[in-house]
């Protein structure tokens, strides 16, 4: 399998203020502790008075699928599990033509985000490279699931060697 990096950055992932969530925020965690854990407590951040997940604004996410590779024992591995965030694919747009090798999450953890803070859901904005090139596009969640929207562009092949 040919590595992928993804770089997520922010879009549309703010929860909500940390203020207002508080209650909300604190019963999801106690429901879904241990699924929490295996993105080593760090799907939800905490960044000027709101709660983000996975990335706050004007910071970028960094994995590559190497990371998560080898079998999946379980244990903690944040690439791996939001490799697994995002592989619950609803539906697929543009040239979203790739896989991060991961099996996704179950639907009712969207589900929960949505419902749980009020939200419609949560997006980003992506770079995953490959070796031929590059994808620029979307993941947004929604109860169900994860919708990638992507374009390809090859890299470009430099004549001046």
């Amino acid at each position: 399998m040919a590595s992928l990096l993804l770089e997520l950055s922010f879009n549309g992932n703010s929860i909500g203020k940390t203020e207002e969530i508080q209650d909300q925020l604190e019963e999801f965690k106690r429901k879904w502790d241990s699924l929490l854990a295996k993105f080593e407590n760090k799907f939800f951040v905490e960044y000027k008075d709101e709660v983000w997940v996975l990335a706050p604004p004007n910071s970028s996410v960094e994995i590559d699928t190497s990371d998560s590779a080898g079998m999946d024992k379980g244990e903690p591995n944040f690439s791996r599990y939001v490799f697994k965030f995002l592989e619950n694919i609803k539906e697929m747009n543009g040239d979203s033509d790739f896989s991060f090798g991961q099996e996704g999450l179950v639907k009712e953890f969207y589900s929960d985000i949505i419902t749980f803070f009020n939200i419609p859901g949560v997006s980003f904005c992506a770079t995953v490279s490959s070796y031929d090139g590059y994808y620029s596009g979307t993941f947004e969640t929604y109860e169900d699931g994860v919708v990638w929207d992507f374009v390809f562009y090859e890299h470009e092949e430099d004549d001046d060697y």
